[in-house]
């Protein structure tokens, strides 16, 4: 956490975050050790349900860490029309790093696991609080404003383009 800290307060200009799944709630931790001011939007994409250890210990279970090269990763979760989107590419690779043997998640099954148990916050009283301008999308049923998506659109990058084509849009608009 400490050097997703430090990328924060070195950021000279607005951007705008995009998290999702259980990093929502890693970045949702993080906002109380940042400028918040430096962020001028923030898109939730669902994430901000309970996490319990059985349910983590599943999901690693099932979950691939590791493909012998990028074009394996790309194969595994991109279709044909979406590996020409440079922007969704980049967004999926943005996970994984290159190593010696393998293209691997940054976060190995183990360490997700052990991550997720150590994050001791409440989601939607973290997100009342914040103060810059916010888009939910969520699969669980929440007493604060969203757009309700269903659990199969949980990766909704990959499902809902559209949703995915407006953060581009917005992005673009920021670094232009």
């Amino acid at each position: 956490m400490n050097n997703c800290i430090k990328l924060f307060k070195n950021l000279d200009e607005q951007c705008i975050i995009v998290t999702s799944s259980y990093g929502t709630q890693f970045f949702l931790q993080l906002l109380s050790n940042i400028d918040q001011e430096k962020i001028s939007k923030i898109y939730v994409l669902d994430g901000l349900e309970t996490i319990d250890k059985a349910s983590l210990e599943q999901i690693a279970q099932n979950r691939v860490d590791r493909f012998d090269c990028k074009d394996d990763y790309l194969n595994y979760y991109l279709d044909e029309v979406d590996k020409q989107d440079d922007f969704k590419v980049r967004l999926i690779d943005s996970v994984f790093i290159s190593a010696e043997d393998a293209y691997q998640h940054i976060l190995d099954n183990e360490t997700f696991i052990d991550y997720l148990l150590n994050i001791d916050i409440c989601p939607i009283a973290v997100i009342k609080t914040i103060k810059n301008e916010m888009t939910i999308y969520s699969s669980i049923d929440l007493d604060y404003p969203h757009v309700k998506i269903t659990e199969q659109e949980h990766l909704v990058m990959l499902e809902r383009s559209d949703i995915m084509d407006v953060i581009q849009a917005e992005i673009k608009q920021l670094i232009n």
